[in-house]
């Protein structure tokens, strides 16, 4: 009996939490596509949009795994595969480094680079935590994440496409590792925590996110 409610105990939470905000994924080539996972079954789709990746892909559904948006760093675009209400001109200096460097029309570069979480207790509010250079740095050789930069999207606007209402808000700046930004769910259901690692180290940011 005890061993039974043990296994009931510990897997409570996995179907509290198994929500389907990751139940697609897009990225692509100027021939964007989707994966879709749903009941153990992989499909693909199109995105019908034509943005170009290169590293940083973030994407994120509602609990019924419908997609919302997307983005490869430089833009975000709705479901319909449009550029969102603001959805531009993020991470500026990072911005300017991939113009000068590559392709004014790809993504950005550093894998892991973008992440987009709900914002706890809103049924509209979305989190999206990217990253962002530092030019004094960049332009000595150094080409690491310097910023990590908040930008809050409303899916309430635009009659349910979405809006960024926030933008390239800094709430944190060391040099960091060029990859390895990632988030998993607080025990208390709610919450999330936020990871990020310090450039050349053992050492790792971690941070709470919380509907404030």
């Amino acid at each position: 009996m005890r061993i039974r409610f043990l296994f009931l105990l510990i897997n409570i939470p996995l179907f509290c939490f198994s929500q389907g905000y990751g139940n697609q994924w897009a990225f692509g080539d100027l021939d964007n596509i989707s994966l879709q996972f749903t009941d153990s079954i992989l499909t693909t789709d199109s995105l019908h949009s034509s943005i170009a990746y290169f590293f940083t892909s973030a994407n994120i559904c509602d609990t019924e795994g419908n997609l919302l948006f997307y983005t490869n760093g430089r833009l975000v675009m709705n479901r319909n595969g449009d550029t969102m209400i603001n959805g531009y001109d993020f991470s500026p200096q990072l911005l300017e480094f991939v113009n000068s460097y590559y392709d004014s029309t790809i993504g950005f570069q550093n894998t892991q680079g973008a992440l987009i979480l709900p914002q706890p207790n809103s049924d509209s509010l979305y989190l999206l935590f990217q990253v962002d250079f530092d030019s004094a740095l960049w332009h000595s050789g150094l080409t690491r994440p310097y910023s990590l930069m908040l930008n809050k999207i409303d899916m309430a606007a635009d009659g349910g496409l979405g809006e960024v209402i926030e933008k390239n808000k800094i709430i944190f700046q060391d040099i960091m590792s060029s990859a390895g930004m990632t988030a998993c769910k607080h025990a208390n259901g709610r919450d999330w925590w936020l990871v990020r690692n310090e450039y050349h180290t053992n050492c790792y940011y971690i941070w709470l996110v919380t509907p404030d």
